[in-house]
């Protein structure tokens, strides 16, 4: 591994992969064809590959010149623990996050220090996302949006995509933690939104910088484990931080998503999921006044 600088990198380029060969090197050739700022690092984080990702990345990282950090783990700890760990371990002060399976589009001469004047022009953003184009759905990801706050730039929304979004760590509330590490998989951006956004820390959206999604055929779920993982995820969020009166709302929204899209045994096989999840529930609830802010921001059914 080529050895980083001691001083401080502006940016640490994060991609969490697993047998993903081809797609993390389109990735990350996407990446050197940006203009990037002249303290980068790239941190690869390999949730146990077992097709050669490793010698293949760090082949093509040394031959552009780049400084990197490889981080090999014996086992699949999934998307949150390992994008935390990836968190932990850079040393920029803006950690940008990239799926394996995704790619820069562009602006290729502005990508990176677009979102990083932004954030350093705004005290009160600590997350840029991307717009996202996924080549399956032949449309851009939405996102939901505030009613209230947008400007000619950007606008604030409601929850980021894990896999194309820029995090100011010193900004941010724990340097060693953005998800919750037992999360695998499921809506795991909602933590760190709401926990922003009940300090006064912001996640949001600039459309002129884009990433492509191309999802890979290796995928690691079925649909309908998506969709459980999706919402008994989004669930376990909300009641961290929900105040109890809510509660009733939540689990009713809940039960009409899952029955809308896997029947009456899917709801069965959510409460399941969630109940394994909430095993962890550690409440950070806030006040009634505080939900209602977010609720008139952005609305009943985004909210729940």
């Amino acid at each position: 591994m080529k050895r980083a600088q001691e001083n401080p990198f502006e940016l640490s380029i994060m991609i969490l992969t697993r047998n993903r060969k081809n797609e993390v090197l389109r990735a990350i050739q996407s990446c050197v064809e940006c203009c990037l700022p002249e303290k980068t690092e790239f941190v690869i984080v390999d949730n146990a590959s077992e097709d050669g990702t490793q010698q293949d990345v760090e082949r093509f990282l040394l031959s552009h010149s780049c400084t990197w950090q490889y981080h090999y783990l014996p086992e699949n700890i999934g998307c949150a623990a390992g994008r935390n760990v990836g968190l932990r371990i850079s040393r920029g002060r803006f950690v940008f996050f990239l799926d394996d399976d995704a790619y820069i589009e562009g602006p290729k001469e502005s990508f990176f220090q677009d979102m990083i004047r932004v954030m350093r022009q705004h005290d009160d953003i600590f997350c840029i996302t991307t717009s996202l184009f996924d080549t399956k759905l032949n449309h851009a990801r939405p996102f939901a949006p505030s009613r209230f706050h947008h400007s000619g730039e950007f606008y604030r929304v409601l929850m980021f995509h894990g896999g194309s979004s820029m995090i100011d760590k010193e900004k941010w509330l724990d340097p060693n933690r953005l998800f919750f590490d037992y999360q695998f998989r499921g809506m795991a951006e909602l933590y760190p939104t709401l926990k922003g956004y009940f300090h006064g820390r912001y996640v949001v959206e600039m459309p002129s910088v884009r990433v492509i999604h191309d999802p890979s055929p290796n995928a690691f779920f079925s649909q309908r484990m998506q969709i459980l993982y999706h919402y008994s995820g989004a669930v376990h969020v909300k009641l961290t931080f929900y105040p109890g009166i809510t509660h009733p709302i939540v689990y009713g929204m809940f039960v009409l998503r899952i029955w809308k899209y896997l029947g009456r045994k899917g709801v069965s096989e959510a409460f399941e999921k969630l109940s394994n999840i909430n095993k962890n529930l550690a409440p950070e609830t806030v006040s009634l006044k505080q939900f209602l802010r977010l609720l008139s921001e952005f609305g009943l059914v985004n909210v729940f």
